[in-house]
């Protein structure tokens, strides 16, 4: 997502995007700070979406085992669980 779209976008859903997308520190950012943390955040999850860490082999964050993307309805705490989980499991089987 762009920046000047984000920017069209009032401070309150700002912060309830950035809420539901993980950003720490949301509830104390303004507008312009959810904006820049918003795009950062947008940037990275397109860079890494899916794809297997070539360095340990493990996951990103935000995609199941099988390639699939997490649900976006998911909260944070429980997308890192799975996470937690999926790697447990996959060193397991190693």
């Amino acid at each position: 997502m762009s920046a000047a779209t984000l920017r069209s976008h009032t401070a309150k859903d700002l912060a309830q995007m950035a809420r539901q997308s993980g950003v720490p520190g949301w509830h104390s950012m303004r507008k312009e700070e959810l904006v820049a943390a918003l795009v950062r955040l947008s940037r990275k999850h397109s860079s890494s979406s899916g794809r297997v860490d070539r360095l340990n082999g493990q996951q990103k964050i935000g995609t199941t085992t099988k390639g699939q993307p997490t649900p976006k309805n998911t909260s944070p705490q429980v997308r890192r669980k799975i996470e937690l989980l999926q790697r447990k499991l996959a060193s397991i089987k190693n």
